[in-house]
């Protein structure tokens, strides 16, 4: 079947060109097109294109996630109104031309750690973009200004592969994305299952490539010890109080005016945390 079939078909006035043209996509386990690509190989005008489109998508057959970017949804997602973010994350962020990874607690989620699935997919990226919803779908992105030194792992998906922080990786950026991760109850009761997979000689070299600040190796090395995570944390803390600017940190960044309030905090000597908030972790 030709790209001139589906142009005479068009041309006849029958719009399943298009429908032809994603079942093909399909059978090469393709699941991610360009506007710009499917009119230019159909040799058609935008306005039929966006006729075509406009019905298939009411038919839940493809969904639009970036402007120009388009995601073929099969029949058993349709009811949810999108496909996997996993499916075509790679594909996504490659078009945006921009480095990241998932991680968080999608990434925590993926080596086991959480009661339950996170309702949002989170991406870690060096580009400012604005949040996704479709259907079921929702997708957030957590800007970081440089990626390079966080370790990444490939992880297989349905479509192919995605970048995914690794354990230790993610483990630190629950406690720097404190609000994006749910707040320190939760990031403690994911802590306490992620650390199964922690290597505190993996924890130790992002430490040392000042890939995050001191403060994130602060509070990350008081909740390790506090959960009672059996991670040697020992390397760490010479680590953190070889540090010339190491002082003592609120365990939770502070509401302005707060730590002036004549309220006695308790302090851990060891990583230097103020210790203003109760850890009740959900297990």
């Amino acid at each position: 079947m030709t790209y001139l079939w589906y142009f005479t078909q068009m041309k006849s006035g029958n719009i399943n060109y298009l429908s032809e043209y994603l079942d093909e996509l399909q059978s090469q386990g393709k699941y991610t097109f360009l506007q710009s690509e499917a009119i230019a190989q159909l040799n058609i005008s935008t306005v039929a294109y966006q006729k075509a489109v406009y019905r298939l998508t009411k038919k839940n057959r493809l969904v639009r996630i970036k402007p120009n970017f388009y995601v073929i949804v099969p029949v058993e997602y349709r009811s949810l109104g999108c496909l996997p973010a996993s499916w075509f994350v790679d594909d996504l962020m490659q078009h945006l031309n921009a480095s990241y990874y998932v991680g968080l607690l999608t990434a925590a989620a993926m080596y086991g750690a959480g009661h339950q699935q996170p309702n949002v997919f989170q991406i870690v990226t060096d580009k400012i973009i604005r949040p996704i919803t479709k259907g079921a779908l929702k997708i957030d992105f957590i800007y970081a200004k440089s990626l390079i030194k966080m370790p990444v792992t490939k992880m297989k998906t349905a479509t192919g592969y995605m970048n995914v922080s690794t354990p230790e990786a993610t483990a630190y950026d629950l406690v720097k994305y404190l609000s994006a991760a749910a707040q320190i109850n939760n990031v403690a009761t994911v802590l306490t299952e992620l650390s199964e997979k922690l290597d505190a000689t993996k924890l130790l070299e992002i430490a040392r490539s000042d890939a995050i600040a001191i403060s994130v190796i602060q509070r990350l090395g008081y909740l390790l010890d506090y959960l009672n995570s059996g991670i040697n944390t020992d390397e760490l803390a010479k680590l953190a109080n070889g540090k010339n600017y190491y002082k003592y940190i609120p365990l939770v960044a502070a509401q302005k005016g707060e730590m002036h309030k004549k309220i006695i905090y308790a302090r851990n000597a060891r990583w230097k945390i103020i210790i203003n908030e109760k850890i009740e972790p959900d297990l």
